[in-house]
């Protein structure tokens, strides 16, 4: 609303004069410009990093996803049936459930949280985005398993982040559940 209520006097001043015309068109153009850069993959993964792209905009947030859904999924292949993946934030799950879609997957963040926690009887508990603090309130034991790597050296929220095999829950996921949920 704010910019359909601004275009009538923006285009009362443009009509003014054939200078202010070309001054709003360049604005146009160069605010373009920049949202393509911004928003639209136009900066090829491997240079992203040596860009401030990344700093402006979450791009570099994705970067990496096939990986860390490949890294995840050799974990869960070495642990037993049922084996479900607990992920910290939303993205992380929606990595997981996009490119390793046969492995369930759990997050406690944002609406991801209202999908419900995992079955009490797995097995074994995959997590990747938490440290080993937290995840040693709520299993017993807590092993790293690996380190996940976007391969082109980004630093984003997951590269260089372990996952860890999480075995004997302390507590129930019912009773869990509560405090793993967060929104942020």
């Amino acid at each position: 609303m704010l910019l359909a209520a601004g275009a009538a006097p923006v285009l009362r001043w443009a009509r003014a004069g054939r200078a202010r015309a070309g001054l709003l068109g360049g604005a146009l153009a160069l605010s373009a410009l920049t949202n393509a850069v911004l928003m639209l993959p136009v900066v090829p993964v491997t240079e992203l990093k040596d860009t401030p792209v990344t700093v402006v905009a979450d791009v570099g947030e994705t970067v990496g996803w096939p990986e860390l859904a490949a890294t995840v999924s050799a974990v869960v292949a070495a642990q037993p049936p049922g084996t479900v993946v607990l992920t910290g934030n939303y993205g992380e799950a929606g990595a997981v459930q996009r490119f390793a879609p046969g492995i369930p997957v759990v997050s406690g963040h944002n609406s991801y949280a209202d999908r419900g926690p995992p079955p009490d009887d797995a097995p074994v508990v995959v997590a990747v985005g938490y440290g080993p603090a937290a995840l040693r309130q709520w299993f017993a034991s807590v092993e790293p398993a690996a380190v996940i790597d976007n391969g082109v050296g980004l630093d984003n929220q997951e590269q260089g982040r372990t996952v860890w095999v999480c075995r004997d829950p302390v507590a129930s996921w019912t009773a869990r559940w509560p405090r793993i949920r967060h929104v942020g």
